[in-house]
């Protein structure tokens, strides 16, 4: 299995870092709605002026997010754009989901007798509201699904469970585990915090939508339901794939694919349901404990069978089974809906449905959402909470695509990421390799200065090729990259490296080493404007044999020691 800290070139990707913030694990979203700060974008620059935000002070209410759910509050500086700039890049993106959307219509006319033309509009950007379909599509997930045998990722997320269960100091469930807090932690559907709480005041209007954490009072913090989803995923695939297993950089793909394939509202109620139930039980069962410890008491044992059960005329009121849902598929089996209401029978939001979706839809939910298991009262409630928190029962349509995006961009024929996850980051090494030459050819008073100044490519440009800049660049940034990425393959990552450096070179040209070291791990994915670094890119010309002859060269290299 492949580990960031296997490789002496980057050690482990967090520390290749300042611990200011540590950018590469707080890769927030860029807001195109929000009002522009002073300062405007220059004509002939793809420097913009950042406008720095006051930190915003934890409040009671939800926080807002921008359109791609990363929260307001979390914003580092960034590119304002003038109002009017703004105005015209929403009316031209709008304009743009008139013409995908008949595109979509006749996907195989543009696919093979219009390829320019879809092309063009590739690079100009997929409309937000239709790129994860679209992405789909360019990756053929329907057809790589259908390729493995049914239920091949439901297979996959019990082999994973077994895995952790039976070996829980296991390196890779370790690795991930490791990692899941710190991949888009601003972001609303991956976020913990009590800060951040969607659902207002203890969540008394219901659960998010999007599966965000929710606060419980004196309860401290449930996981979201997003982590869960990643977990299950990222799980999933180092069964699939055990040489690689899971590799750090992996956990920021996979993130991305999962915000553009957020869960049905029966998903989020289902994982509300079995966590709250898990929470209550738990403490139920150390309350119940601490009672007998003492010798009991009236008090106490009613206290605990109230937090258990919610009441035997509560529990009676979901008793009725529904239908199984055909949106969440179960692994383990369904619970029964007794074992649902027994569970988190004394809440709103999971007895009625209020203000989630629908009185059957939640049923769906608390049917698939299993209950916890009769376990004794000195378990206690970590144990009871971990069951789960940490394994997940069941998995929604948008996480299994999710899932089959990751095989496929990792297995793409001459273009897959799985080679620069492998023991030791060879893949990497050659693509920084290539990089580095392509920078002497393209642009070559910078290469001088940075070897003048000691800088070398893989002090900063490592986590731009092992995760396609998804790491630590802003949300619009890095999706206008994947859509190329989806549709080209990988010419153009070294188009886009390429590409920003262009654009600041002038202010490249004057830094000395600690100067560029910080600017191009930390100022610059703060200072791009898609448009102008893509626009850039795309005007350097990059032949495919010149790249594939390059990395024959560092091949050879690496073989001859």
């Amino acid at each position: 299995m492949a580990s960031a800290a296997s490789n002496p070139l980057t050690s482990s990707i967090a520390e290749m870092l300042p611990p200011s913030g540590r950018a590469l694990y707080e890769s927030d979203g860029d807001d195109s709605n929000e009002e522009p700060g002073p300062g405007a974008l220059g004509e002939e620059s793809c420097l913009g002026s950042p406008a720095a935000k006051e930190e915003a002070s934890p409040a009671a209410q939800p926080t807002p997010t921008d359109r791609y759910g990363f929260y307001l509050d979390s914003r580092r500086e960034s590119v304002q754009l003038p109002a009017k700039e703004l105005a015209r890049r929403q009316a031209k993106e709008a304009t743009r989901e008139v013409k995908w959307a008949k595109m979509r219509n006749n996907w195989e006319k543009y696919a093979t007798k219009k390829k320019a033309k879809l092309k063009r509009r590739i690079r100009k950007g997929i409309p937000d509201k239709l790129r994860g379909e679209v992405w789909d599509t360019l990756g053929r997930v329907p057809l790589l699904k259908h390729e493995h045998a049914a239920g091949r990722y439901a297979q996959l997320c019990r082999a994973a469970n077994n895995a952790a269960r039976d070996d829980p100091e296991n390196s890779t469930q370790d690795m991930i585990e490791r990692d899941l807090g710190r991949t888009f932690p601003r972001h609303s559907m991956f976020a913990t915090g009590a800060s951040h709480c969607e659902g207002g005041s203890c969540c008394s209007d219901g659960p998010p939508s999007n599966g965000a954490a929710t606060c419980l009072e004196g309860e401290g913090l449930l996981e979201p339901l997003g982590l869960a989803r990643l977990r299950r995923v990222l799980r999933a695939y180092a069964e699939y794939d055990p040489e690689v297993g899971y590799c750090q950089g992996m956990s920021f793909i996979t993130a991305m694919f999962l915000v553009y394939r957020p869960p049905p509202p029966e998903a989020v109620v289902a994982h509300r349901a079995a966590s709250l139930g898990c929470a209550r039980e738990g403490a139920a069962f150390e309350r119940a404990e601490k009672a007998q410890t003492r010798g009991g008491g009236e008090e106490d044992g009613a206290w605990a069978a109230r937090a258990l059960f919610g009441g035997e005329s509560e529990a009676r009121q979901t008793e009725t089974r529904p239908e199984a849902s055909t949106i969440i598929q179960p692994l383990d089996g369904a619970a029964s809906a007794g074992d649902g209401a027994r569970t988190c029978g004394r809440h709103q939001e999971v007895r009625d449905g209020a203000r989630v979706s629908s009185a059957s839809t939640t049923k769906k939910a608390l049917e698939l959402a299993e209950g916890p298991a009769k376990v004794g009262p000195a378990r206690g409630a970590t144990e009871s909470r971990d069951r789960v928190l940490g394994e997940g029962r069941a998995f929604d349509e948008g996480e299994e695509r999710a899932f089959w995006q990751l095989v496929a961009v990792m297995w793409r024929p001459g273009a897959g990421l799985r080679d620069g996850f492998k023991q030791g980051l060879a893949k990497v090494q050659v693509n920084l390799f290539v990089f580095s030459k392509l920078l002497a050819n393209k642009l070559p008073a910078l290469h001088r200065h940075f070897e003048s100044e000691g800088v070398s490519v893989s002090m900063f440009a490592t986590p731009w090729y092992m995760t396609i800049f998804s790491n630590s660049f802003p949300f619009d940034f890095v999706t206008r990259v994947w859509d190329v990425f989806m549709a080209e393959g990988f010419k153009v990552v070294h188009r886009v490296a390429l590409g920003l450096l262009k654009c600041f070179a002038a202010d490249l040209a004057r830094m000395d080493f600690e100067g560029l070291v910080a600017f191009l791990q930390h100022e610059l994915p703060n200072r791009v404007d898609p448009d102008l670094v893509l626009d850039a890119s795309f005007g350097i010309s990059l032949k495919g044999a010149h790249i594939a002859s390059l990395e024959r060269m560092s091949e050879r290299m690496h073989a001859q020691g």
